[in-house]
């Protein structure tokens, strides 16, 4: 089994409250360190013997799929970040947006970018409490994490920069004011 069906049996396994079968959980770790796009589905259905076998598996990133502490965050490799952080954002929102705001500017460039892609593909609601480190993005070095920022704080209903460019099309004679850190 692979490609969709397999993600459609992973689905089928959380929506009906299973967990891997424990025979099947080196095969589908090994799969996952392959494909990216089974991390997630994966994750959600692994259960403790799962999450204990992950990192021997070579998948840390999935054994701290509950809450992960900043020690553990910074023991793994950014490829493992982006994973635990999208596995985060699916099964622990709360835990995903406080470890973005604690470890975000300690990343490198290329590592913000992909977080904040997490976070603009995830998007909900409730992220309306990352809006002041999407403000500090929004002069971040690099114009790929700009650029991120800026689409996610478009996203986010009544940002203050959506508010800004309300503004700014409300009075086109006056330039919209900067973003405020």
């Amino acid at each position: 089994m692979g490609g969709t069906l397999l993600h459609e049996w992973l689905t089928l396994c959380r929506t009906h409250g299973y967990r891997v079968p424990a025979l099947h959980l080196p095969r589908l770790l090994t799969l996952a360190t392959q494909d990216r796009s089974l991390r997630v589905p994966l994750a959600r259905v692994l259960g403790e013997r799962g999450r204990w076998l992950a990192p021997h598996a070579g998948s840390p990133a999935l054994a701290h799929a509950d809450a992960p502490d900043e020690s553990t965050w910074a023991a793994l490799s950014e490829a493992e970040r982006d994973t635990l952080h999208r596995v985060l954002r699916d099964l622990n929102p709360d835990a995903a947006r406080h470890l973005l705001c604690t470890q975000f500017d300690t990343e490198r460039a290329a590592s913000r970018k992909r977080l904040l892609g997490a976070v603009l593909d995830t998007l909900n609601g409730d992220d309306h409490n990352l809006e002041p480190l999407l403000e500090g993005a929004l002069d971040d070095r690099s114009p790929d994490v700009q650029t991120l920022a800026r689409q996610t704080l478009q996203r986010l209903p009544r940002s203050a920069l959506n508010a800004r460019l309300a503004e700014a099309l409300n009075d086109p004679a006056r330039p919209p004011a900067p973003a405020t850190a």
